[in-house]
């Protein structure tokens, strides 16, 4: 099993293990430390879950503290879905001669026509 640790990234650092866990959790990077390499790569946690690893060490408070954090436990942020489009709004339908009336429909719409023709 690879032994990595993380430490806060970009100038962050924690003075609690849970604001630790929801940075970690949000997806933000951390530098990871694998000493079977001795290489620092930066790292989130789907990076660290893609990567197979159970348990790290996160190191915080001035990197004088150690947090063991099992990865199996934290969920990947899911990326947010896309906003829906709107729907067209529907041509209106033009109206339609009732049923019963049809043929009444039908004859008045004859003498319109001729009244206007």
């Amino acid at each position: 099993m690879t032994d990595a640790t993380l430490m806060p990234a970009y100038g962050r650092d924690y003075t609690s293990k849970a604001a630790l866990l929801v940075d970690l959790w949000d997806g933000k990077d951390f530098v990871c430390r694998m000493f079977e390499y001795d290489r620092d790569v930066y790292a989130n946690l789907a990076d660290l879950k893609h990567a197979g690893l159970g348990v790290v060490k996160v190191r915080y408070n001035k990197l004088r503290k150690v947090a063991l954090v099992d990865l199996s436990l934290l969920e990947a942020p899911k990326a947010p879905k896309a906003p829906k489009a709107p729907k067209a709004p529907k041509a209106p339908k033009a109206p339609k001669a009732p049923e019963a009336d049809q043929a009444a429909w039908a004859e008045a719409m004859d003498r319109a026509i001729r009244v206007y023709a």
